[in-house]
């Protein structure tokens, strides 16, 4: 009981200090604005509206301004120096008052530019030595020059690794090498809003496609790039690059979709949103998975409980998605220990997978 209180505990100081963080850069962008001239007033109103805007939304009081404040001037904070100068304002009469602002006594100031402390250094280092332990030279030349580039602008890297990245999942066997210069010129893509024309194998046909990339997602160690063809230009058209087979500088205008990664992924697993609505797919999952699976989601929407079915403990799953080919792949890799409730469509495909695996075997004719 005293673990569960001290990880609470810990929990809600690290709720409090985002929230705090929240508070710091919204009075960082009010103190920076030239144009405006923020009474502590105006300056409440404007962070308690930002606030209901952030994934942390609350409210602060007075008071707790002038301790924001306080912090960011202090040496223990920001060291950031705030003046306060005099403005007229009229007061709910009509009549004019005089009332104290605050700015940044330099405009150029801010608190996103202090460089970064010793820890904050060291951690980069760790992460960039991790990163390029994982990094073949050979496939990747263009990433191991940013790496020492960056090496070298942090100085004394003496660090040693300390986690692993799986930046290997590039299918297409001998083809890997392409796999990687693909994903180098999609970045730059990206980064450029320009369109690409792609050589893109389906099937056995080969595919030209004017195509206008804008996010690269892996899935299940396969990288794919997202975008939209200059022919269907409302219709996102997820590409694995393994499928790619030529790649070079588009000539159309680029077309800027409206990608939101955060809402576009939310409905379904893995990279093809197969439209349609979202159902309830019900799970139950027995033996080595009612573990794995209570900790490791399959997805943002899962929400399970333990429960006793004839006698034996399982792990009782909804999820809210769209059923795609991916989700069944999902299910397929757990086969051994999941029943499927609902809805029916999933049901059907299990019991069909069941049954060819079993005719491949030879356990049935």
């Amino acid at each position: 009981m005293k673990i569960y209180q001290y990880f609470c505990t810990k929990y809600k100081e690290m709720s409090t200090q985002n929230k705090a963080q929240l508070r710091y850069h919204i009075l960082d962008n009010c103190f920076r604005d030239t144009s405006a001239e923020y009474t502590l007033k105006e300056l409440l109103e404007t962070v308690n509206i930002r606030l209901q805007k952030t994934e942390h939304p609350h409210k602060v009081s007075e008071r707790q301004l002038y301790s924001d404040i306080a912090f960011m001037k202090s040496p223990e904070g920001y060291g950031a120096e705030i003046e306060s100068y005099r403005v007229v304002r009229p007061d709910r009469k009509g009549d004019k008052r005089v009332y104290s602002a605050y700015r940044y006594k330099d405009p150029s100031y801010s608190i996103s530019k202090i460089p970064l402390t010793h820890n904050q250094m060291r951690y980069v280092q760790l992460f960039l030595s991790s990163f390029d332990s994982t990094v073949d030279p050979d496939m990747t030349p263009w990433i191991k020059k940013t790496i020492n580039g960056m090496k070298r602008w942090l100085g004394n890297f003496d660090a040693k690794p300390a986690f692993r990245c799986d930046v290997h999942g590039f299918q297409g066997g001998v083809r890997m090498r392409e796999c990687f210069e693909y994903f180098r010129q999609l970045l730059e893509a990206i980064d450029e809003k320009k369109s690409m024309w792609m050589l893109v194998r389906e099937g056995q046909e080969d595919v030209i496609m004017n195509y206008h990339p804008f996010f690269l997602k892996q899935f299940y160690n396969r990288w794919y790039v997202l975008g939209v063809t200059t022919e269907n230009p409302d219709k996102i058209q997820p590409v694995p690059l393994d499928r790619i087979y030529g790649l070079n500088n588009g000539y159309d205008p680029y077309i800027n979709y409206p990608f939101n990664p955060d809402e576009y992924f939310d409905d379904f697993v893995g990279v093809f949103d197969p439209g349609g609505e979202c159902c309830d797919v019900h799970l139950r999952i027995r033996g080595w998975g009612k573990m794995y699976f209570s900790t490791n989601p399959m997805h943002a929407s899962q929400r399970s409980k333990f429960i006793t079915v004839n006698g034996e403990e399982v792990l009782d799953v909804h999820m809210v998605l769209k059923i795609n080919e991916e989700l069944k792949h999902s299910l397929n890799v757990i086969m051994d220990c999941v029943d499927v409730i609902a809805p029916q469509e999933l049901v059907d495909y299990q019991n069909e997978t069941v049954k060819q695996a079993a005719e491949r075997l030879g356990l049935i004719k």
